[in-house]
């Protein structure tokens, strides 16, 4: 019963994540197939935050989450004895991964952001065009610590 619940945990994680960076969970997105890689590709090609603010965190996090929560359930299956069940988790699975792997190269996009478009990121990984409200360069530090972590 334990393995069942900590199951339903993860495909209920990987659920809200799929919806949380899908156009089903971001009403008014307009920017390409509405998904929030698609913003942060938006970002990191204009150097403008898309809704006023970034979405770098949001992907990479989402990306991790996907990804963790698909191994826990991977990991999860040999325990799981109902085919009912176990159908749903590697669907789960399956979906995670397609996410993930979809949202990756927007985030290596970000990355890359200062070498692919210089006219608009500063080799810090600050805007050239953008400016925060207090007048500093876009991003926020927390959106550069991003850089940093890969």
């Amino acid at each position: 019963a334990q393995a069942t619940q900590m199951a339903d945990k993860d495909i209920k994680t990987i659920d809200n994540q799929i919806k949380q960076t899908s156009p089903e969970g971001r009403p008014g997105a307009t920017i390409g197939d509405g998904t929030s890689e698609a913003a942060l590709i938006h970002e990191a090609q204009t150097g403008r935050p898309v809704g006023g603010r970034g979405h770098a965190i949001k992907v990479r996090d989402a990306i991790g989450s996907l990804r963790s929560a698909a191994e826990r359930l991977r990991n999860n299956l040999p325990k799981i004895r109902d085919a009912d069940m176990r159908a749903k988790m590697e669907e789960a699975i399956t979906r995670a991964e397609a996410k993930a792997a979809k949202m990756d190269p927007a985030l290596d996009t970000w990355y890359n952001r200062a070498k692919q478009f210089p006219d608009k990121w500063n080799p810090d990984g600050t805007s050239r065009v953008t400016t925060n409200p207090d007048g500093t360069p876009w991003t926020s530090e927390s959106h550069r610590m991003v850089d940093n972590l890969r």
